[in-house]
């Protein structure tokens, strides 16, 4: 009996701005990126709704990261966090888990030096590290 493992992704960002940024996430069921893909074209309160829901499933599926607001203390992973955060911020998070949940991985490339399947692959994370491209200021 197979009993599939949870795909992490460590998303890696471009901008030299978010260069210290660490976030860890797990991938959504299919069911739940069906979701997201038909609430894409809802407007109005609709779309509001939608937005809310997929803050929401981001964090359901937030593994870790290293977000504070006063540089001592990280933010606790819950919805209530994630609206403290600047807008655009949160738009790179969930689009670079988007991203990072329709790339196909390459496991033929990652291979240990020492010629077997590196243990990173073997559990499922190295297909998970995706880097996003810096956005426009």
């Amino acid at each position: 009996m197979f009993v599939p493992q949870k795909t992490v992704y460590n998303l890696h960002f471009e901008d030299e701005s978010l260069s210290e940024l660490e976030v860890k996430v797990n991938a959504c069921s299919v069911e739940e990126f069906n979701q997201i893909v038909a609430d894409s074209v809802l407007v109005g309160q609709e779309a509001l709704e939608a937005a809310n829901g997929l803050i929401a499933l981001f964090v359901s599926n937030l593994v870790s990261w290293n977000i504070s607001l006063d540089g001592e203390n990280l933010l606790p992973k819950t919805v209530d966090s994630i609206k403290k955060l600047d807008q655009p911020l949160v738009v790179r998070l969930i689009s670079s888990w988007q991203a990072a949940m329709m790339t196909i991985p390459n496991p033929s490339n990652r291979k240990s030096s020492s010629g077997g399947i590196s243990e990173e692959l073997s559990l499922g994370l190295a297909n998970g590290s995706v880097s996003q491209p810096s956005w426009p200021q």
